[in-house]
Formats: C-alpha cells, sequence, structure tokens
C-alpha cells in the first residue's frame, strides 16, 4: 500500500483536553473516534472545531481523503469530506495513485485480517509500517471506479433503509404510547374516531386465567419438543432427548395462551403462542395462561410496553433469581375499551410489528449482499 499512497499519522495537541486547542468559531474541524463510529467513516460534519493554536499541533486536511483508525476501532477506513485536523489515533493516505472509494470498500473487507497484529485478548497494534507493507491487488483506474460505485450505491440504499426503519420504529413508539390510557386517564391522547366510551380499569388476572396444569411423563417419551422464549420471540428449541432432561417438570401448552419467562417478564420476555406450537412443552418457569374475554392481540399490545413491564421488577419475589409468578402477574392493572376498539387497536399495533420485520428482514438482506459483493469484488 506504500507504493500507491504516501501514508502519514495524524497529530494530536497535548493534553488534549485543554479548551486551549478547540474554537468553536474556527472554519476547521476536529475529527474523533467517535465521529467515525456515529456516522459510520463516511464524514460530512464536524461537531467540535480546532483553534489557531491547535491547529499548528495537528495534521490539516481541507479536501476529501482516506484515513484509516488505528486506535479504539482500530482498521475502520474513513473518508473524510470536510476541513478538519486529524488525530493521531489515525493514518492519512495522502496522493494517493488509487480511486479512494474502491479503497475504502477493500479496507472495508479487509478489516478482519488486521487482527493478527494483536495478541490474543489484546486491542491490535496497527502503525503506517505496516499499513505500508500490506500487499493489496488492484485492477485499472477504470475498474476501481466501477467496483467503488457500486458498493457506494449498496451503502446508500442500506443507510437509506436504516432511516426508514428508524422512522418506522419511532412511529410505533409513538403509537405505543398514546394508543393507551396514562395511569391518571381513562382515554388515551389517540383513537380512531367512531370510539368515545370512557375505558374500564381492570386487573391482568380478569382476562389471564391459570389453566389446568398438562404434566408431560418425559420418562416414557424418547424426545420432546421444548418452546423457547427470548427477548426476540418464540421459537421451538431442538429436539432434546429425555437424558438431557434431568428432572425438569414439563407441561404442555396451547396455542392462544399467554406465554411469559418468570425471570425475564421485567426485561419483555412474553408472547402469544402461534397454532404452529400448539402441544408444545415448557417447564414451570415459562408459564402459559389463557386468555379470556379479551382482545389477545390487544392485550399483548398493551403488557408489551416497556413502560408497563418494566414497573413490574419491583414486584418480583425470591431470595435467588427474581421470579413473577402467576399469581403476582394477575395482579398487574390493565385498561380496556370495549371489543371492538380492542380488536382494531390490537390489528392495527400488531401490523405495524409485521411491518418492522419486514424492515428488519430488508437490513439484513443488504448486509448479506454487501458481504457477498466484499467477497468476490476482490482478490
Amino acid at each position: 500500500m506504500g507504493d500507491v499512497a504516501n501514508i502519514v499519522r495524524g497529530a494530536s495537541p497535548r493534553p488534549i483536553k485543554n479548551p486551549k486547542w478547540f474554537d468553536n468559531e474556527s472554519d476547521i474541524g476536529w475529527l474523533r473516534i467517535s465521529d467515525v463510529t456515529e456516522q459510520n467513516g463516511r464524514i460530512h460534519y464536524l461537531d467540535q472545531h480546532i483553534s489557531k493554536m491547535g491547529q499548528a499541533k495537528t495534521r490539516i486536511i481541507t479536501k476529501k481523503h482516506l484515513l484509516l483508525s488505528i486506535a479504539a476501532t482500530v482498521g475502520k477506513p474513513v473518508i473524510n469530506y470536510v476541513k478538519t485536523g486529524v488525530h493521531d489515533g489515525f493514518l492519512i493516505f495522502l496522493n494517493p495513485l488509487f480511486d479512494i472509494e474502491f479503497m475504502f470498500q477493500w479496507l472495508e473487507m479487509f478489516r478482519p485480517n488486521w487482527d493478527k497484529y494483536g495478541q490474543p485478548g489484546s486491542q491490535v497494534n496497527l502503525n503506517s509500517d505496516i499499513v505500508k507493507k500490506q500487499e493489496v491487488f488492484l485492477p485499472n483506474k477504470d475498474e476501481q471506479k466501477e467496483i467503488g460505485k457500486l458498493l457506494d450505491q449498496i451503502d446508500k440504499l442500506y443507510d437509506l433503509q436504516q432511516r426508514n426503519y428508524s422512522l418506522i420504529k419511532l412511529q410505533k413508539e409513538f403509537l405505543m404510547q398514546n394508543m393507551f390510557p396514562t395511569k391518571s386517564n381513562l382515554e388515551p391522547k389517540i383513537r380512531f374516531n367512531t370510539f368515545n366510551e370512557s375505558w374500564s380499569r381492570k386487573k391482568l388476572g380478569d382476562y389471564l386465567k391459570i389453566p389446568d396444569k398438562i404434566k408431560v411423563d418425559v420418562k416414557n417419551t424418547r424426545e420432546i419438543m421444548t418452546l423457547k422464549l427470548n427477548l426476540g420471540g418464540i421459537s421451538t428449541d431442538s429436539s432434546r432427548k429425555t437424558l438431557s432432561l434431568g428432572s425438569t417438570t414439563y407441561y404442555k401448552r396451547r396455542s392462544g395462551q399467554f406465554l411469559y419467562g418468570k425471570q425475564n417478564f421485567f426485561n419483555g420476555s412474553m408472547a402469544i403462542i402461534p397454532d404452529k406450537f400448539d402441544g408444545k412443552v415448557t417447564s414451570g418457569d415459562v408459564p402459559a395462561l389463557d386468555i379470556v374475554d379479551v382482545d389477545s392481540l390487544y392485550l399483548y399490545q398493551y403488557v408489551s410496553r416497556h413502560d408497563y413491564w418494566k414497573k413490574a421488577e419491583g414486584m418480583a419475589t425470591g431470595t435467588g433469581s427474581k421470579r413473577i409468578h402467576e399469581s403476582t402477574l394477575q395482579k398487574l392493572p390493565i385498561t380496556v375499551p370495549n371489543k371492538k376498539e380492542q380488536a382494531l387497536i390490537g390489528i392495527m399495533l400488531n401490523k405495524s410489528n409485521e411491518f418492522i420485520k419486514v424492515q428488519e428482514l430488508e437490513l439484513k438482506n443488504l448486509e448479506i449482499l454487501k458481504r457477498y459483493l466484499l467477497q468476490k469484488l476482490f482478490v
């Protein structure tokens, strides 16, 4: 790499926290590692600016440059688009003989390989000599531009998708905060136009009933499929042989029941059991309750709010791991409208959840595509 650029290290005034090095009126920014993280390696603005005195102690760049982080977030490539003083935690590629976007993407692909310059359990220690000696295969300038252009388009598409995803999540959060009444009110801030009746205050026990427990005789069962509940939702654990179950007692669960984790309810561990998991089992630490006389989607959306389940932590009992037992869960409050309004709220918020999952999948697909291209477009 030293053949195709003059690679130099940035410089920092010392002590770095001295206010005399900085001036908000300066047109020269000050690039920090935190800026790289926040802007994902493409620097278009800087909040901190360096003073005239500080500029004499650093390296100033005034046009687009490629940099490489060698401290904290080690090996992260950076393209800087603004006037800035460069911290000594970065290398600068001066007078490059390569397309900057191409090399930015190549460095992104190569990033895990810098680990060989660190001891196990310690931080990678990069410097300009190591980077200069690193071998890189380059096509001609036109092909570099085409590769860089393609990968840049993928990055821009990902950024756009990320913004859409964040916006949709904010919209869902807004609805969750405003479509249910606050503790002192019996009407929410936002509701459908056709409804104007006050809501009713109840307890979860009015709608969540403890069913008869159906034990599973694991001694006479060669294999058993258990439900796995975590903060990401509900799934089936892999088939587990009876020998691995030990002395734990397991119970059959039914579709449509409210399933929650006794130890993790106050972290948001809960789900409605779907039809495909009917008849699967969980231990007594992951109980299931029958939902009666209330719309199940409404109840789930009401209870799954962070502001709701977090408050339950104070009701947990136990000398070791704290638990929310079924009888405790039934004492928690809930406010309900009539059945029709319940159903509409449940459907709307559930559709919003499904849309968020679609956006998450789109992000993952773009990540997979980018990784694939990075693996295949470079030697």
